[in-house]
């Protein structure tokens, strides 16, 4: 006979994601399905149907299992989520988070300086979107070339949290998920050191470049702090996840122009595709703003006159 107790903590495991992200959440699943039914008692999901077979697979795993057993140990794994949750609501009673509009960034909506932390951590959708609208406007290389760095970046994220499988610290309130490293750092950490050595060895000419500097610094600090202040991420996380990013940054950017050395670049731009869509370079060559180049434009018309 199921426990009261165990009634009331099994309805968080009756709907997984459609792919289950947490061996935590699956081990749970798996310790429910052997402690109200038993042994598995179907055939293995079709390799295609991967939610099926993610939970069929953890619930094969404790065939032979008592039902008294399974039922135990789910109430052992849920209690220290449900003292973590009574803890958190003690400490922050006033702390009532709802989904952000069109997001899933969980806020608090009566806190200003939530409301704001919001903003900066929609700043790497905001800043992909921009590369996007750049290369559309522009057709210029280098939005994709940056924007392809950001990506791998992401992508590096995505393995080391599966490897690390540090969850987030308030796991109760924010699901399940790893947070070692903050992608939302890493991010901003790559368009950092990206940028910055953009700035400061192809645009030596740039005049003002130590403020643009520390404007970008204020803007990605700001983008991981965010995320402590919403509860996402502790400050370990976030600090791992900027140092990798600023790693990633500065090889990205220096494979980048062994790539321009060997005459790669130019390669490409003679391809059919590029030339179609009229794709440049000149935004590496010089960095300067249309301004300037119609100021250029006058003075040499002015002077042939």
């Amino acid at each position: 006979m199921v426990s009261q107790l165990f009634e009331e903590k099994a309805k968080a495991v009756n709907d997984l994601p459609t792919k289950p992200n947490t061996e935590e959440l699956l081990n749970l699943y798996s310790l429910y399905k052997q402690a109200t039914v038993g042994d598995v008692n179907t055939d293995r999901p079709g390799i295609f149907n991967l939610k099926d077979r993610s939970k069929w697979d953890a619930w094969n795993k404790l065939k032979g299992m008592s039902q008294e057993d399974a039922e135990q140990k789910y109430i052992a794994l849920r209690r220290p989520q449900e003292v973590d949750r009574m803890n958190f609501s003690s400490v922050h009673a006033s702390y009532n988070v709802i989904p952000f509009d069109d997001t899933l960034i969980l806020y608090n909506p009566s806190d200003p300086i939530s409301i704001i932390c919001v903003y900066l951590s929609l700043s790497p959708i905001l800043l992909l979107t921009f590369y996007l609208s750049w290369l559309i406007i522009t057709r210029e290389l280098e939005s994709i070339i940056v924007a392809g760095g950001q990506l791998i970046n992401e992508f590096i994220n995505k393995i080391l949290k599966r490897l690390i499988k540090q969850p987030r610290p308030h796991v109760s309130l924010m699901g399940p998920g790893y947070g070692m490293p903050s992608a939302h750092s890493q991010f901003v950490g790559f368009f950092l050191s990206y940028w910055s050595l953009k700035l400061w060895l192809q645009w030596g000419h740039i005049e003002r470049r130590v403020r643009y500097n520390l404007y970008l610094l204020c803007f990605t600090l700001a983008v991981c702090l965010s995320r402590v202040y919403l509860l996402y991420h502790t400050f370990d996380q976030i600090i791992i996840g900027y140092l990798i990013g600023i790693i990633d940054g500065i090889i990205y950017f220096g494979a980048v122009g062994i790539v321009r050395q060997l005459g790669i670049i130019d390669w490409l731009l003679t391809w059919p595709l590029c030339r179609g869509l009229m794709i440049t370079d000149t935004f590496n060559n010089d960095g300067i703003t249309l301004y300037s180049k119609w100021q250029t434009h006058c003075h040499i018309k002015k002077n042939t006159k």
